[in-house]
């Protein structure tokens, strides 16, 4: 994915758009439902620290925490209804 271009992904009768770019130390995420008939469940996890902070939409977000493999990541599920966009900031712990 380049960074700030938007990439579709088109499964069952939906598509759901993804944008990906750095401000500053903080990593933006947009997903952007583009078509489909009912609300989109996404689901993603990010690699963090404990002390990484989140944001969806503006506000602060607590995700669930998980140790994969080793790796501390975080967990952030989103219900996306036809048309509508979400925006979530990450910010790396200190």
């Amino acid at each position: 994915m380049r960074h700030g271009v938007p990439v579709g992904f088109a499964f069952g009768g939906r598509t759901l758009d993804l944008a990906w770019k750095r401000d500053g130390d903080k990593n933006v995420l947009t997903f952007a439902r583009t078509k489909g008939p009912a609300d989109l469940r996404v689901l993603f996890r990010s690699a963090a620290k404990e002390e990484s902070r989140m944001n969806l939409n503006g506000k602060p977000i607590a995700p669930e925490q998980e140790e994969i493999r080793g790796v501390m990541t975080q967990r952030v599920e989103i219900s996306l209804p036809p048309g509508n966009s979400a925006t979530v900031f990450g910010e790396p712990g200190q």
